[in-house]
């Protein structure tokens, strides 16, 4: 969760974004595809479509909401063993989640939970690693309960803070009975947390019904957790990577504020895995140069709001 110096954006680049940015969650919204959500943001002055589920956040609504948004620097970081983590300017972590993996022999398998385990005892070892999140699928288990495999797999071969990240409303609520057992309570989780929620928004500009019951069971037990857009320039956004990167900042700071109106204070991450379609294969090529343009971009924006930040790399 880090902050960089690298700066492709001007000041006058950024505060421009931001402005585009208030523009269109004033105006245009967010569609909602849950209703306790709708009351909540209602509740605290947002302007909601019951009809259309779309929410409008007016500019002093999203302030009054960011500011209540930890800030970088002020959020520590545990293993599983409760013992504070080392703070670092950078830090890096293994990303999630591929469906096959090439052995040495070079040939391409889907993967397997004994992957999932090997990988997290490798990141475990290396101190370049600071944090794990599950690498591949489980494809060898049942799919409904694979996310479960594959947090077994990571939270019982590292003791660095894993990222959950689960997308399925009942495998968060289960992740988080495991995290409180081993830390020996869930108040002694929510107190030194090693583990970490997910949710993604759908783009372009919507959050979905299972993301959204995600973030209230991590925000109302006030554990962690990362909103990350995973927009597309040229597919789920615009062409321009400016552009782009406006639609992104809108789905992540609307998911940001959902979390505080939920729980005011709750640590949040400002989270990105956005990159570029492949315009002849419609592909998502997150090792695309235009994602690294991307990536640096959001550090400086997160940097604006002075928020933790985390992105996708390759």
């Amino acid at each position: 969760m880090v902050l960089t110096s690298l700066k492709l954006l001007s000041k006058e680049d950024i505060e421009q974004i931001h402005q585009a940015t208030i523009e269109v969650l004033e105006e245009t919204g967010v569609r909602i595809h849950y209703d306790k959500a709708l009351n909540i943001i209602e509740n605290n002055g947002g302007i909601i479509d019951k009809d259309s589920k779309i929410a409008k956040f007016p500019e002093h609504v999203i302030d009054e909401f960011l500011k209540k948004t930890p800030k970088h620097g002020e959020r520590n970081h545990y293993n599983r063993s409760g013992e504070k983590c080392e703070g670092k300017k950078v830090s890096y972590s293994t990303f999630d989640q591929g469906t096959r993996i090439t052995d040495r022999d070079m040939k391409t398998r889907p993967s397997t939970k004994k992957d999932l385990e090997e990988i997290a005892i490798i990141a475990d070892a290396l101190d370049a690693i600071d944090t794990h999140e599950p690498a591949v699928t489980a494809n060898d288990v049942p799919n409904e309960t694979a996310y479960l495999h594959e947090f077994e797999a990571s939270i019982l071969n590292t003791e660095k803070p894993v990222g959950a990240g689960p997308h399925d409303p009942r495998i968060a609520d289960e992740i988080i009975k495991i995290g409180s057992v081993i830390a020996g309570s869930k108040e002694k989780l929510v107190n030194k947390p090693f583990i970490s929620g997910g949710m993604c928004p759908v783009s372009p500009l919507q959050h979905s019904k299972p993301e959204l019951q995600v973030l209230f069971k991590f925000a109302e037990e006030g554990l962690p957790i990362t909103v990350l857009s995973q927009a597309m320039a040229g597919g789920s956004a615009p062409i321009t990577l400016p552009g782009t990167l406006v639609v992104h900042n809108a789905e992540v700071l609307s998911g940001m504020v959902i979390m505080q109106m939920i729980n005011p204070g709750v640590p949040t991450t400002y989270g990105s895995s956005t990159t570029n379609m492949d315009m002849r294969l419609g592909s998502c090529p997150v090792g695309a140069p235009e994602t690294a343009l991307i990536s640096a971009a959001v550090f400086q924006l997160a940097k604006y709001y002075d928020f933790p930040a985390v992105v996708a790399g390759s």
